[in-house]
């Protein structure tokens, strides 16, 4: 079982996906909101316990995290460095084993594209799962995309 999870402050998108029979299956998916104006410390402790509350539930072995990326504004980098860390971090106290991508390895894996579009990664992971409707939050369909994208490195090379 793997878990990805697409930090964000303001929303997390996260996805628990599940190989059976050499085919994919998601088994929850969706997004931690925080308050646009809550202060950054209750961010990091709501995005903390909510992490917390889906890998108890789900117990996957791996995590998947958006690799660090330089963003123009270094304020953000810090910020989404500060969420990163609190996913890692509630993934090695649940005994899961954390794997880093960069989002054009995670595209490239999932659209065999690497600059291809959050568009394109939402409409393969939904094909590649078999769900029946893509995730509403592309958030939520980049977390499903990152989990994917390591599981098909497992079982693909």
């Amino acid at each position: 079982m793997l878990a990805g999870f697409d930090p964000g402050s303001i929303v997390t998108g996260y996805g628990v996906i599940v190989i059976e029979e050499g085919r994919f299956k998601a088994l929850e998916y969706g997004c931690i909101r925080t308050g646009k104006k809550t202060t950054l410390a209750d961010k990091l402790e709501q995005i903390y316990q909510d992490v917390e509350s889906v890998l108890r539930e789900y117990q996957p072995e791996e995590v998947v995290v958006e690799k660090a990326f330089y963003h123009k504004n270094a304020q953000v980098s810090m910020i989404l460095g500060h969420v990163r860390g609190v996913i890692m971090l509630a993934a090695r106290l649940n005994k899961a084993h954390v794997v880093e991508m960069t989002p054009t390895a995670i595209k490239k894996m999932v659209t065999g594209n690497g600059s291809a579009g959050k568009d394109r990664v939402k409409y393969m992971a939904t094909r590649l799962l078999g769900l029946k409707l893509p995730p509403e939050s592309a958030d939520a369909a980049d977390a499903l995309g990152m989990a994917l994208a390591h599981a098909l490195c497992t079982t693909r090379g």
